[in-house]
């Protein structure tokens, strides 16, 4: 609608129909291989979120190196032109681990963990990438008031981390709220809305 590209992050065993919802909060319709390589034709962005979406501290730092180790072959064999070199990494919970953190930036382009989501501007030595999210409830007027503090500040890179739209997932967008919130910001010429993995292609060099 907005001729925008989103940034997906699945989880590996998220297409398994016997694979267990991880908690209440993954209510939506499953995707599934297929659809995730549609959009990637499409030029979506598709990135892994864990092997099963543990909270990576309640593992070993074993554990947790055998889990990338098992996401980087699973979308290598099946997800169209995956290259974990161009891949934004998504840690579930927003959570890590000194070891995972090291594991990761050797692994990826770059992770994506909880912290203050204004970062710095992309470059080349950037591994970390911080990110906001908000829920369990409806997460319309967080988000709001998040990007308008960040148009009234001095700029950077803002990463929202959201999870779903109106009843599905952990602190959903409404619809209506996302089509008017994108609407608005394209046409503001201090801004570009852009997926963390192309800015990073854009701008990270």
């Amino acid at each position: 609608e907005f001729g925008l590209r989103t940034s997906l992050n699945d989880i590996e065993k998220g297409a398994d129909p016997d694979f267990p919802a991880p908690d209440e909060w993954h209510n939506a319709p499953r995707g599934s291989w297929e659809l995730w390589n549609e959009l990637v034709t499409r030029g979506h962005e598709v990135n892994p979120h864990g092997f099963d979406h543990s909270d990576v501290r309640q593992l070993t730092p074993e554990e947790n190196a055998r889990r990338i180790d098992s996401c980087i072959a699973i979308f290598r064999e099946r997800l169209r032109g995956f290259d974990p070199a161009r891949t934004i990494y998504a840690c579930p919970y927003n959570a890590t681990t000194p070891e995972l953190e090291a594991k990761l930036a050797s692994s990826f382009r770059a992770y994506r963990a909880g912290g203050n989501p204004v970062n710095p501007l992309p470059s080349a030595s950037l591994k970390r990438v911080n990110c906001w999210s908000d829920g369990p409830a409806n997460a319309d007027a967080t988000i709001d008031a998040l990007i308008s503090k960040f148009l009234d500040s001095p700029g950077g890179w803002l990463v929202p981390a959201m999870h779903g739209l109106d009843r599905e997932g952990w602190g959903p967008l409404s619809s209506e709220y996302l089509r008017g919130l994108l609407g608005r910001l394209v046409k503001d010429n201090r801004v570009e809305v852009i997926g963390p993995v192309g800015a990073m292609e854009k701008y990270g060099k």
